[in-house]
């Protein structure tokens, strides 16, 4: 049995799962449910209240072969490769190592691909509030007309 740091083992995999954020989850929920979801979501907190696990389930649901769906299967091909961190429909950024403008346009080129597998391509960037205002201003056109794959 290959060993899971005690974080990873016990991370939620489904809005039911995640403490203390009722009031974010059952918004999500709904939104899931009446098929009207955002381009985008701003998870804000202190460290530690399941900001990353939220988008990650967001992104699941989405993504998830039954879906979307309010509970993902956490089954599928598509819910397992995201559990992993292996998908390639959803793409995790480090704000604070790639904070620059140059990051940010990659970005940008990237955005225009269609999804591999899953019905969405989701970004989630992490500590967002680190990227500088140059990458800021170059993300601004993209965060508010995000081509219709993109989430």
């Amino acid at each position: 049995m290959s060993y899971v740091v005690f974080a990873r083992k016990w991370r939620p995999q489904s809005f039911d799962d995640v403490v203390g954020q009722d009031q974010v989850t059952t918004t999500l929920k709904n939104a899931i449910t009446a098929h009207r979801l955002a381009h985008a979501y701003i998870f804000a907190g202190p460290r530690g209240v399941g900001k990353t696990s939220t988008a990650r389930i967001l992104a699941k649901s989405l993504n998830c072969q039954k879906g979307p769906a309010v509970i993902p299967c956490n089954k599928c091909v598509s819910c397992v490769e995201i559990t992993e961190a292996r998908s390639l429909d959803v793409i995790e950024i480090d704000g604070a190592s790639n904070r620059g403008i140059d990051d940010i346009r990659a970005l940008r080129e990237n955005v225009k691909f269609s999804p591999v597998q899953g019905k969405f391509k989701i970004y989630i960037i992490d500590e967002v509030h680190q990227i500088t205002s140059e990458g800021f201003n170059a993300l601004l056109k993209t965060l508010e007309e995000p081509p219709a794959h993109v989430k």
